[in-house]
Order: structure tokens, then C-alpha cells, then sequence
């Protein structure tokens, strides 16, 4: 936790720590990584030319989301922020079931010090691991995310 604050100090006051990660980012992810999807024909029983098609659908679905939930942006912040502070991470916000949002959490946002015995470093999660909420540092809001 402590060097990821003085990593994340070193980024935002130091000109070329901030300009090598940024250029970093750009030449490993650019506008952000977009997802292909390849299928196995012969495991779904598919001829090639339908298994294609399916990908291709499917494809359009994925990137319809991605591009609802802004997740191109925020894979690029976080692709950056991990590089100076560690590991940041991506969490899926749902109600009643569904999907609602995707919630970008770096690092040093989070409150690793915050001590329950439902969270771990500042994270709680529910029975499937899955992220449910994070305590924050109090520079960025002083409430839980659910």
C-alpha cells in the first residue's frame, strides 16, 4: 500500500514517470484492446461457415457492451494506473441479477488499511469472490461502493 501511494505521487508530480507510462499505454492498448471471438466449430458442432457467423454476432454483442458500459476507456485508465500503482481492477455493478454498470477501481483509491471482518485490504466480497463493494480513501469518498 505504501508504494503504491508513493508510486502514484511519483506519476502525478515527476513529468517523465507520467510520460513513459502513458506512452506505455498507448503503444500496448492504444484506444483499447477489442475482443475476437474464435470459436471451436468442431466442439459446437458447427461447420466452419455458421461458427464464423456466430463469432461474429457475437462479437457485436460483446463490443455493444463494451461500448454501453465505456469499458474501452476504463481498460485504458486501468492499464495505465496498474503500471504506476499496482493492481487496479475492473468490477461489475448488478440489480435484481443484471448487469448495470462497470465500475473502474484503481488502486490507490482504495482504503488497504481498513480493517472488517468482511473485507479483505479494503474489498468485500460475496460467496462467488465476486466484488460487491470498496472502501475508499477518504480523498476520493468516504462510503462504500455498492
Amino acid at each position: 500500500g505504501i508504494l503504491s501511494e508513493r508510486s502514484s505521487t511519483l506519476y502525478h508530480t515527476y513529468g517523465p514517470a507520467k510520460a513513459a507510462i502513458n506512452k506505455n499505454t498507448t503503444y500496448a492498448i492504444g484506444p483499447g484492446l477489442v475482443f475476437r471471438s474464435q470459436p471451436d466449430f468442431n466442439r459446437l458442432g458447427m461447420d466452419i461457415e455458421s461458427a464464423k457467423s456466430f463469432a461474429k454476432d457475437f462479437q457485436k454483442i460483446v463490443h455493444y457492451y463494451f461500448t454501453r458500459f465505456n469499458f474501452y476507456e476504463k481498460q485504458s485508465l486501468l492499464f495505465r494506473s496498474a503500471l504506476y500503482s499496482g493492481d487496479s481492477f475492473l468490477w461489475f455493478e448488478r440489480k435484481d441479477g443484471f448487469i448495470t454498470d462497470l465500475i473502474e477501481t484503481l488502486n490507490n483509491q482504495i482504503n488497504w488499511k481498513f480493517k472488517n471482518k468482511d473485507f479483505t485490504l479494503g474489498i468485500k466480497h460475496d460467496e462467488f469472490l465476486r466484488r460487491k463493494a470498496v472502501k475508499k480513501n477518504r480523498r476520493y469518498c468516504c462510503r462504500f461502493r455498492k
